[in-house]
């Protein structure tokens, strides 16, 4: 057996491939990827579609958009 194949990912391609696979799986369900007939075209807006998501909830960290420093108060007195 050679090394490179004990590598889990010495193919990056395949190891890419397989990880698109799985985010399309999480996005299907959300119905954005309704319509698309090629698998790999599938793939690759899942890889889109989270890369998007990373970045919104990024950018949201970074200004602080709704208001992360809640504090719940004692109630009326």
């Amino acid at each position: 057996m050679e090394v490179k194949n004990l590598l889990e990912s010495s193919n990056s391609y395949k190891s890419l491939q397989a990880d698109a696979a799985k985010l399309a799986d999480k996005w299907q369900a959300s119905g954005l990827l309704e319509g698309i007939e090629d698998v790999r075209h599938a793939n690759n807006m899942a890889m889109i579609l989270e890369n998007q998501a990373k970045q919104i909830v990024a950018e949201a960290n970074v200004t602080d958009v709704g208001g992360g420093s809640f504090s719940a108060g004692n109630g009326e007195q």
